[in-house]
C-alpha cells in the first residue's frame, strides 16, 4: 500500500512508479505491482514503494471497468524514481497521456536520474 505522503527524497526504499491513464489494462498495472510487492516479502523491510501515478490525482477506469486511484505526479519528485514503468492500454488513453504536457514534462525529468524504464 502506498502512503499518502509526498515522495520528494530518497530513503531506503526504491520508488517504482507505474504511470497509468484512463483505459489502461488492469493486468499491465497489477502484474508489475505484484512482482515488486512479492520481492518486498523476501526482505525484513520493504525495498520497493509502488506509487501508481498519473497527470492528476484521479480515479482511472481500466479496460475491464476496474477503478484505480492514482497519485498525482506532483506528489512524486522525478529525482526519487528508481524505476519508471508506463503501462499499456487502449489507444484513446495512450493519446490522452501523450497529450498531457505536465505528464510528459515529468517523464522527461525522470530520464535524468531514473535507473530503469519499462
Amino acid at each position: 500500500m502506498v502512503s499518502a505522503k509526498k515522495i520528494h527524497h530518497r530513503d531506503a526504499r526504491r520508488i517504482v512508479a507505474l504511470v497509468a491513464y484512463p483505459s489502461v489494462q488492469l493486468l499491465d498495472v497489477a502484474a508489475p505491482a505484484d512482482v515488486f510487492a512479492l520481492a518486498n516479502q523476501f526482505n525484513v523491510d520493504p525495498v520497493f514503494e509502488l506509487p501508481i501515478v498519473s497527470g492528476r490525482d484521479w480515479i482511472i477506469t481500466t479496460t475491464s471497468g476496474v477503478e484505480i486511484r492514482t497519485r498525482s505526479i506532483a506528489e512524486v519528485a522525478p529525482s526519487v524514481v528508481d524505476t519508471l514503468i508506463t503501462v499499456g492500454g487502449e489507444s484513446d488513453g495512450v493519446r490522452m497521456a501523450v497529450q498531457d504536457e505536465q505528464l510528459q514534462q515529468w517523464v522527461r525529468h525522470c530520464r535524468q536520474s531514473t535507473r530503469r524504464f519499462g
